[in-house]
């Protein structure tokens, strides 16, 4: 019976060790004695492989040879080692594998063999290093993110949200996520947790949070639910931005865009934006005015539709001559058609706008209305015309002087025909060359005669003959070209 006994336990022991795991076992010095199907499984050795074969063939080389040190010195110590080493298949590829090795002593207590119980733990591993990667990626994140249970307990408090909201995870932790929300917002963290209790995400949402210092904090948010392995929701993540830099920059973009469109609105001269081919793309108030369109009628035109037909040549290669000009900026002077047909003039400033690889867009284009300008410059002009066709072929002896140093500027025929100078010859001479009296005298005459408000002098002038004659001359001042000049008339009283 006894023996009986004896052979089922061994059989129940056989049995066991071989489903106990991958076993081995090993004499004092490390030569494999015994390993059962698991390890087979587990290594792809069988037992004739590795019997009789030293531990070392599972080696992967990845381990330092101090870990192997402390296993010989604690196994051999008679006491059991346990930790996790990474070792090589018999096709190569290593695995990780958690190893507990205990020694077998015999009947005088000297240690006969080592027995090793090992399990793959290479998945395991796997999930521990994605986990490691993950808790990595949030603890690294710019992103507050956090984790609360389903009352709202804070149970997880990244490094970006110590800075998003002040708090550090040993302040926040264990307390309600009501500490970061603003007392008039509690309700609408309520209903988002309500959302998550029964098993749905929220979508980013723009929202406000508390700092610890009571500051408020303009935040984007996503919030999804925990779930556990029996798929019950547990908790809540959420994911904080701070978009306050964002909310700054849109209002300062904002502010931007209606002061410049109270510009546009508003500007006393007119402004456009056109394509390349002419067509608007935006007419301002002040230029529909200047053309007499309402702003549809003139959207639905091209400025090329505006140009008086004279003009209308510069324009077909106006983006090659902005490409050539100084800046990048033109000006110019031309005429438009007002919508009734009359002829207006303008000062236009062009300026071509470009994309970011320097591609031409469109043209921005300041327009002055410069018609009433034009039509006095042009009256002046046809004065100015009318008045030299009179100096010239007046009978009478006329000369232009500069009032400052009495050079004359220019002499009519009768004035060479009077002092026998060609009139190349007189311009440039001075009206002292032509007098008797000293340069003095004549000042004090002039001072007198201005003084005495009379624009009228007598003196003595020597003709290029050398004859002498008594002259009265009658001075008027004048503008020509926008300079200063003295128109004298001479009369010969001799």
């Amino acid at each position: 019976m006894g023996f009986v006994n004896e052979a089922i336990i061994k059989t129940g022991l056989a049995k066991a060790m071989e489903q106990a795991g991958a076993i081995l076992v090993t004499d004092p010095n490390g030569e494999i004695l015994f390993v059962n199907p698991m390890f087979t499984d587990l290594t792809g050795y069988t037992v004739d492989e590795v019997v009789g074969q030293s531990t070392r063939i599972f080696q992967s080389g990845k381990q330092p040879q101090a870990l192997y040190d402390d296993l010989w010195r604690t196994i051999r110590s008679g006491q059991i080692w346990q930790g996790e080493i990474i070792n090589r298949r018999k096709d190569g590829t290593l695995y990780n594998e958690a190893m507990r090795i205990a020694p077998v002593m015999d009947e005088h207590g000297k240690i006969s063999s080592y027995v090793a119980i090992k399990r793959d733990i290479t998945a395991q591993k796997v999930a521990e290093d994605a986990q490691a990667v993950l808790a990595s990626i949030v603890e690294s994140s710019q992103d507050a993110i956090l984790a609360t249970k389903l009352d709202g307990t804070v149970i997880s408090w990244n490094r970006g949200a110590e800075l998003l909201h002040g708090f550090s995870s040993d302040e926040i932790i264990g307390k309600n996520i009501a500490a970061i929300v603003p007392p008039g917002h509690l309700k609408g963290f309520e209903e988002c947790l309500q959302v998550i209790r029964r098993g749905f995400s929220i979508s980013p949402f723009d929202a406000v949070t508390l700092r610890k210092d009571g500051s408020l904090i303009d935040v984007s948010t996503c919030i999804s639910p925990i779930w556990n392995s029996s798929g019950e929701v547990v908790g809540s993540s959420g994911i904080f931005r701070d978009i306050g830099p964002r909310l700054r920059s849109e209002q300062k973009l904002q502010e931007s865009e209606e002061c410049f469109r109270g510009v546009f609105e508003f500007a006393p001269f007119g402004i456009c934006a056109c394509k390349l081919d002419g067509e608007f793309t935006l007419v301002n108030p002040a230029l529909c005015n200047m053309l007499g369109y309402p702003e549809p009628q003139l959207m639905a035109m091209t400025w090329m539709d505006l140009i008086h037909p004279d003009d209308i040549s510069f324009f077909a290669g106006l983006t090659e001559h902005l490409q050539q000009a100084p800046d990048r900026c033109l000006e110019l002077e031309q005429r438009c058609i007002y919508k009734n047909g009359s002829i207006i003039w303008v000062r236009l400033k062009i300026s071509l706008v470009h994309d970011g690889n320097g591609n031409p867009l469109y043209f921005v284009i300041h327009v002055d209305d410069i018609t009433e300008r034009k039509r006095f410059v042009m009256a002046l002009a046809e004065s100015e015309t009318r008045f030299r066709r009179l100096f010239e072929e007046n009978q009478s002896v006329m000369l232009l002087v500069d009032p400052a140093d009495g050079v004359i500027v220019n002499a009519n025929r009768a004035a060479s025909a009077f002092y026998g100078y060609a009139r190349d010859q007189m311009i440039g001479m001075t009206i002292y060359q032509f007098n008797i009296l000293p340069r003095e005298e004549i000042f004090l005459q002039l001072e007198r005669a201005l003084r005495e408000k009379r624009n009228c002098f007598n003196f003595r002038n020597r003709l290029a003959s050398g004859e002498v004659r008594d002259v009265e001359i009658y001075a008027t001042p004048i503008d020509i070209d926008g300079r200063s000049l003295l128109f004298s008339t001479i009369f010969d009283v001799t």
